[in-house]
């Protein structure tokens, strides 16, 4: 029993260890995972930053990640990624919904109300966001 309790705890330090944070000032996307995408290129996933606005009005930030390869002409299953409370789409979201792309998918990682996004554009203007 204590050589699979070890056995675990191994695997779960080597995965954290790969799934290390990156400083998001030096990512384009401000993704803050290692291996995130830093710029669109021709047969790599692409990230296609995207806001859309819902009936109350609030602004929701998002990110869209297409496959290799994308065809716009073509169908893609799509998958919406959501991240863990307190996160934001830029952090877990976003590295599973690249990982996602990779296999083909689109996917879109956006962040929740009244978080991320929607909250630095309050913060820079001096006034911080509420729920209606």
């Amino acid at each position: 029993m204590k050589l699979h309790q070890l056995s675990m705890l191994a695997a779960a330090v080597v995965f954290c260890a790969a799934a290390q944070a990156a400083d998001y000032r030096d990512n384009p996307f401000t993704l803050c995972y290692d291996g995130a995408i830093t710029v669109n290129a021709p047969g790599k996933v692409n990230i296609r930053p995207v806001t859309y606005s819902r009936a109350d009005g609030l602004t929701i930030s998002a990110n869209v990640y297409l496959p290799a390869n994308y065809d716009p002409q073509k169908k893609y299953a799509a998958i919406a990624v959501a991240h863990p409370n307190g996160g934001v789409k830029e952090q877990v979201a976003g590295l599973y919904a690249q990982k996602l792309a990779e296999h083909g998918f689109i996917t879109v990682a956006a962040d929740a109300a009244y978080q991320g996004a929607e909250c630095r554009a309050a913060a820079q203007q001096g006034c911080a966001l509420k729920p209606h």
